[in-house]
Formats: structure tokens, C-alpha cells, sequence
């Protein structure tokens, strides 16, 4: 036997991560560095326009919406300041033109509910227009309130054109919110419009429908009040029917003062004063007075 020992075996050497050591054993790395950032360069040479492009749209984008936003603010505060001074014109009983209103309606198309109401508002004075007999901004004599211009007056024509233009008017309102239910309380107005429309033209059947219509509205929108003036005023209509027909104010109104009445004085000649009279009494006729008798002499 032998007095050999084993020769020991040395500990192995730590293992290294992967990527260190691929990293280390990787040749030509600076190169393969090197074409990637050629390649990003390429790539920004090839694409930056059209990118660049597209974001100065967006920008342009957001700035024109926020400039438009703005001038949409602009002019719907607009709108509301000067259709709030026709309606004081209005309650001040001034008058108020349609045509002024319509056109603030049109400059503020889409502003909320500015048109709306400028809308509903040139209806309702074509519709009382009519019923009075008279145009729109008829002048009256302060004194008298006579018409001044007897062109003022309608004819038959003239008041059925009225009625035409503001059911138009009541129409185009209930059809633009009709269904939404945050404007319920403008679809409502629209209908009582387009009822007092159908009243004037003795239709009475299309009106009392009219009522209902509203008044299935009213109810389904939260409107207590409003529907129950709706019936009040469906149960009505047969009752128009038989009242007599209403004389248009323009019919009995004439435009011209009438000559006023001049009271004569009270007559203070001579001539003309009431005679006096004179009562004397009667003459009554004298009697004869008789004599005395004669005195006795006296005796001795």
C-alpha cells in the first residue's frame, strides 16, 4: 500500500448572468450601436414631416374648437341681451316686431334656447295680431287710441297670412324638441300655440286634439299644472263652438277721431231770456159809502 493521498479538487468558479457574459464574448457590438442610431436618424429624416404635420393639426385643431367655442359663448350672450330687451320692450306694452325677433332667432341658430323663445314669442303677436284685426305696430292716438293708419287695418287675407306664418313658426318649434325631455316645457308652449292657431280658423276638432296632446305631455314630463290646464281648456272647445263670433277691435275702431260734440251756450239776450210775468191782483169794484145821519139839537 501506499501513503499517497488524494489531491484535492478545486471549488468551481462562479457562474456568471448570461447577459454579462454574452455581452462579453459579443464582437463588433460598438458597430451593430452604431447602425441603430444611423437607422433612428434615417428614420426621423424619412417620417418628421408628416409627423410634425399631424401634430400641428391637432394643435391647430384644439385651438380653432376652443376659439370657436368662444366665439359660440359670444354669441349666444349676445342673443340673450338683446332678446331679453325686446321681451322688457314687451312687458313695458311697447311694441315688438316679428321680423326683429325672427332675425334673432336665425342669428342665434343652435344657442340654446334663445331662438326658441324668439320664435314662440314673433307667433304669439302674429296670433294677436290677427285677433285684434290690426298689423303688427299699429299706431294708436294717445288721446282716443284710434288707429292712426287705416292701412293698419287688416283684410281677411292679411289675417289668414298671419295665422299661416306663426303656425309655421309654433310648428318649427315643437318639431326641434319634440322628445327631449329638457325642453319639454318649449314642445308644450309650441302646441298651446299651434291650438290657439286652430281656435282662430274655427277648427275646433284639431284644437280640442291639441289640448289632449299637450296634456299627455304635460303629464309624462311632470308638468301637474299644465296638464290640468289642458283639460280644462279641451273641455272648453265644445263651448267655443256655440259663443258668437268675436268682431275684430279694427272692425269697430275707426282711425280717425271722431268731430267732438259742441253743446251750444245758454242763450243771455234779451230777446231770448224767458218773459216775465207780472200777477196783479183783481180790480174789485168800489162801493158807495152812505151818509152820516144828522145830529139831533139837544132839548132844553
Amino acid at each position: 500500500m501506499s501513503d499517497q493521498t488524494p489531491t484535492p479538487t478545486p471549488p468551481p468558479e462562479p457562474k456568471r448572468p448570461v447577459d454579462v457574459r454574452a455581452g462579453e464574448i459579443r464582437t463588433g457590438a460598438g458597430l451593430e450601436e452604431s447602425r441603430y442610431n444611423v437607422e433612428f436618424i434615417e428614420a426621423l429624416r424619412k417620417y418628421s414631416t408628416p409627423v410634425l404635420l399631424i401634430v400641428a393639426a391637432i394643435v391647430a385643431g384644439y385651438w380653432g374648437f376652443g376659439r370657436w367655442k368662444a366665439a359660440r359663448d359670444t354669441a349666444r350672450a349676445s342673443a340673450f341681451t338683446e332678446l331679453e330687451a325686446q321681451l322688457r320692450t314687451a312687458g313695458q306694452g311697447g311694441q315688438v316686431s316679428p321680423d326683429v325677433l325672427l332675425r334673432i332667432a336665425e342669428d342665434a341658430a343652435g344657442q340654446g334656447a334663445a331662438p326658441l323663445i324668439a320664435r314662440l314669442t314673433a307667433a304669439d303677436q302674429w296670433v294677436l295680431s290677427a285677433s285684434l284685426g290690426l298689423a303688427p305696430g299699429a299706431e294708436r292716438d294717445p288721446a282716443t287710441n284710434a288707429v292712426k293708419n287705416k292701412d293698419d287695418i287688416l283684410t281677411p287675407e292679411q289675417r289668414t297670412q298671419l295665422l299661416t306664418k306663426a303656425k309655421e313658426q309654433y310648428q318649427l318649434v315643437l318639431d326641434q324638441t319634440q322628445g327631449i325631455r329638457r325642453q319639454a316645457i318649449f314642445s308644450l308652449r309650441a302646441i298651446f300655440g299651434l291650438a290657439a292657431v286652430a281656435e282662430s280658423n274655427a277648427q275646433w276638432d284639431q284644437a280640442k286634439a291639441l289640448y289632449e296632446q299637450s296634456g299627455q305631455l304635460a303629464a309624462s314630463t311632470g308638468f301637474p299644472a299644465i296638464e290640468a290646464f289642458a283639460k280644462s281648456r279641451g273641455a272648453s272647445v265644445d263651448e267655443l263652438k256655440t259663443l258668437p263670433a268675436l268682431v275684430p277691435e279694427s272692425a269697430v275702431q275707426s282711425f280717425a277721431p271722431p268731430p267732438p260734440v259742441v253743446v251750444p251756450p245758454m242763450p243771455t239776450e234779451p230777446s231770448l231770456a224767458t218773459p216775465s210775468i207780472q200777477l196783479n191782483p183783481p180790480t174789485v169794484p168800489s162801493a158807495p159809502i152812505p151818509a152820516p145821519p144828522p145830529a139831533e139839537a139837544p132839548k132844553p
